[in-house]
């Protein structure tokens, strides 16, 4: 059997639906399109796969997928005066595979590493001759990124749904082929979510939310510099680029809600509370005016919310 889909919208995407046997899916697509950067048409090919190795309550699964995907740049990046002309898109290529196991049809359990390799990332020039010469951008930065993901989920056949999910990560870039890899600047090691609901009848439900994600890197400030002419101090950054990390983020959220139907319309109010023991997490790094010493800028404390939503 082989179905198909399309976008309805540029830029065209065709995803295929291929079942050569009952147990085994295929799902190859393709996304085409048109890079203004270049003034040329890219074509990314995508495919997935599926395999039921079991059916029934217990079933198991095994899935893969490959993809390349691409982030064309921003005009900052690609314009005059501030860009460079001539930059263009970077690409990467997706790959995963992994494993779904259902217990009971209540419980479902997925594992799946992945990988990805990022290519042509545009990146700042350090060569003082090409700034001069008004190239501030290229395509110079290359990229990797690997992990596993785990997701445990509460299929929702009671009042009770919800899941568990966990990453475990690590991401490097380096701007050009001669240099060394360093941490993206948003590379999170440990990402972790648990959400929960509970429907308690006549319309009322409570749930909740923790989250806790590793701090991203930063390159810390190791001295300064008296800068005479402006009369203040210049920082110097460390050499080892991203060596530093914020402190984790974790925050418990809490929400009630209570719907009613009046006819066709249902209303539902509810009450949220952000940041339940309200732990300031790290935003950020503030400096002395010699740069000697640092302390952390908080995010928001515990945070109420009360709301009113209807629908018709």
């Amino acid at each position: 059997m082989c179905t198909a889909r399309a976008a309805s919208h540029a830029p065209p995407y065709t995803l295929l639906e291929v079942r050569p046997l009952r147990q085994l899916l295929f799902t190859p697509g393709v996304r085409v399109d048109y890079m203004s950067d270049t003034a040329r048409w890219t074509v990314d090919p995508r495919v997935g796969a599926r395999f039921d190795l079991s059916e029934g309550p217990g079933r198991t699964t095994l899935k893969a997928a490959y993809g390349i995907y691409r982030q064309a740049p921003d005009p900052s990046e690609s314009i005059a005066p501030f860009g460079t002309a001539g930059v263009h898109s970077s690409w990467a290529e997706h790959l995963s595979f992994g494993v779904e196991q259902n217990f009971g049809d209540v419980v479902e359990l997925t594992v799946e590493p992945f990988a990805k390799r990022f290519h042509d990332i545009i990146v700042h020039t350090s060569d003082e001759t090409g700034a001069a010469n008004g190239v501030l951008n290229e395509n110079t930065g290359s990229g990797r990124a690997f992990g596993v993901e785990w997701l445990a989920r509460w299929v929702a056949r009671s009042r009770v749904s919800g899941f568990v999910s966990y990453t475990l990560s690590r991401s490097e870039r380096r701007d050009h082929p001669d240099e060394a890899y360093h941490l993206f600047e948003f590379d999170q090691t440990h990402i972790l979510s648990a959400n929960a609901r509970v429907e308690l009848g006549r319309g009322w439900s409570v749930g909740g939310r923790f989250r806790y994600v590793t701090g991203s890197p930063y390159t810390p400030y190791v001295g300064s510099a008296v800068d005479y002419d402006a009369g203040a101090y210049a920082p110097i950054e460390s050499p080892s680029r991203n060596s530093a990390r914020s402190s984790a983020f974790h925050s418990l959220d809490l929400r009630v809600d209570k719907e009613w139907h009046i006819g066709a319309l249902r209303l539902t109010t509810y009450l949220d509370v952000n940041n339940v023991y309200n732990h300031q997490s790290e935003e950020g790094r503030s400096y002395s005016f010699d740069y000697r010493n640092s302390k952390a800028l908080g995010g928001l404390p515990i945070l109420p919310i009360v709301g009113l939503r209807g629908e018709l």
